[in-house]
């Protein structure tokens, strides 16, 4: 602030006066005046600012309590076991700080958030990658916004989870009941809350680009091809006796393998005793594979506001970001609820 000058302009007719360090005004000097004057303005707000201390401590302890209350209900109502883990030091720094950022944002979803991370965080047995992005998450959560947190679940759905389902009529429900409530993100995020995720270490700015279309034909390879044509792929000749490979509904030449993931193949041919045949079908499970569009527009065909989401994904470049382990962390935890607790543990994920 600058209030030094004291040149002053004054008509013919005018008074000037400079209040500098000699002048008297009514009897004190202008350096006494200052002084009762900022005594009394210092005084006025050294009695408002402890109130305001004592109030926002008020607040601030009711949140606190508020919060531990939750976090209780929750971990006596799901893993009452781990109450004997609150003794643990780490847990405690946890749990404070989880504490300590809901008392100041009294922001009900980073309330929540941070409840479903101190679970997942008591959880961990081992100082592990889990158990690391999950301290780390902790500490972030205070500095992201609900549309952040939204974000990074729907990119961590669309990533990393396969549903367990048989067809793409099962599978598109199940995306639109995982992500018809968090989609709304994704028009409050813009260009410069992606850097902003970075810059927090909850994305990375891959060089490439995965299409989230790529993505589920990786997790769910049985769902997104056409099978193979044993004339055109001679290689596939030792599959059309094996009890696991059926005839494409649309097209009689074509056979399929008939799973939905490379776990539930691998599986089958254990069951079977077929080893032998695993790297063929694994093979054939990539043979004449569906393009994105084709991939998108089935699932939109079953769930046309799935195309919405897809549209959106496609404009913010989602295909270029993926989630760190502590956005990683963050998202499952949120994802969590949003589904009613039927993820597998983070552990899956890192």
């Amino acid at each position: 602030m600058r209030r030094k000058t004291q040149k002053q302009r004054a008509g013919d007719e005018a008074l000037n006066l400079q209040a500098g360090r000699d002048l008297i005004v009514a009897g004190m000097s202008y350096e006494d005046t200052k002084a009762v004057a900022k005594d009394a303005a210092m005084e006025v707000f050294k009695e408002n600012a402890t109130k305001l201390v004592r109030e926002a401590h008020d607040i601030a302890y009711k949140r606190a309590e508020e919060f531990a209350e939750n976090f209780l209900d929750e971990i006596i109502r799901s893993h009452p076991n781990a109450l004997k883990k609150m003794r643990d030091p780490g847990v405690q720094a946890n749990i404070f700080e989880a504490q300590s950022s809901y008392a100041i944002t009294g922001d009900a979803e980073l309330g929540d958030l941070l409840v479903g991370l101190l679970i997942d965080r008591i959880e961990q047995e081992e100082r592990d990658l889990a158990h690391l992005a999950l301290n780390s998450a902790i500490g972030l959560a205070k500095e992201l916004r609900s549309a952040h947190v939204s974000l990074l679940a729907i990119n961590f759905f669309l990533k990393g989870i396969v549903i367990p389902v048989d067809s793409v009529a099962q599978l598109a429900p199940a995306m639109d009941d995982a992500l018809h409530t968090l989609q709304d993100a994704l028009y409050a995020i813009g260009e410069q809350d992606l850097d902003y995720l970075v810059g927090k270490g909850c994305l990375i700015l891959a060089s490439g680009q995965v299409s989230i279309a790529k993505y589920l034909r990786i997790n769910l390879p049985g769902l997104f091809t056409r099978g193979f044509n044993a004339q055109e792929w001679p290689e596939g000749l030792p599959l059309l006796d094996a009890p696991f490979v059926v005839q494409d509904a649309d097209d009689p030449n074509y056979h399929r393998i008939d799973v939905v993931t490379k776990r539930d193949l691998d599986a089958l041919l254990d069951s079977c005793e077929r080893q032998d045949l695993r790297g063929i079908a694994a093979e054939a499970m990539r043979q004449n594979v569906m393009q994105d569009y084709e991939i998108e527009a089935r699932l939109s065909s079953q769930v046309p506001r799935l195309a919405n989401i897809f549209s959106r994904c496609r404009s913010l470049g989602l295909e270029h970001y993926v989630n760190t382990a502590t956005g990683v962390a963050i998202g499952h935890s949120y994802l969590k609820s949003a589904v009613g607790n039927k993820l597998p543990p983070l552990k899956s994920f890192i």
